[in-house]
């Protein structure tokens, strides 16, 4: 459903852990680009629960990439949106003591990427660091 309306991004909460990732059908090939919309849930409460396993969770199970998972650890998330891209960030709001499984410290973004399209409706997402492939030639 959200494939073929043009859904960017697809913001979920209330699971207790943090996760981004997209359907396999989107792969583009290159490491760090896709091309549907982004799946992200994420946790701003005191309660969390475990991450399941990487290679055994509900992304794994229906066919999706998770790209970064975080648990127990609160985020808050910024977007912003421009004539031709969105940009996300999610930022460490809290942590729960030494069990958080990232690295990042409370203000520090946790996770981020960009979606940009072009005027042709062809749609980029592209992983922090990843440089955003060109516009399609005219006439193709």
């Amino acid at each position: 459903m959200f494939q073929s309306s043009g859904t960017d991004l697809v913001l979920m909460g209330h699971d207790h852990v943090y996760a981004r990732g997209f359907a396999d059908e989107d792969a583009t090939g290159t490491p760090g680009v896709s091309t549907g919309p982004v799946y992200t849930v994420a946790v701003s409460g005191p309660e969390y629960y475990e991450l399941a396993p990487e290679d055994d969770n509900v992304g794994t199970r229906n066919g999706a990439t998770q790209v970064v998972r975080a648990g127990p650890t609160s985020t808050f998330r910024g977007i912003r949106v421009t004539k031709d891209q969105l940009r996300y960030e999610a930022v460490v709001a809290a942590k729960w003591d030494d069990r958080s499984t990232t690295g990042k410290e409370v203000g520090e973004v946790l996770d981020s990427f960009t979606v940009t399209q072009y005027d042709d409706g062809t749609k980029y997402v592209t992983e922090e660091g990843t440089p955003v492939p060109p516009a399609p030639a005219a006439g193709r």
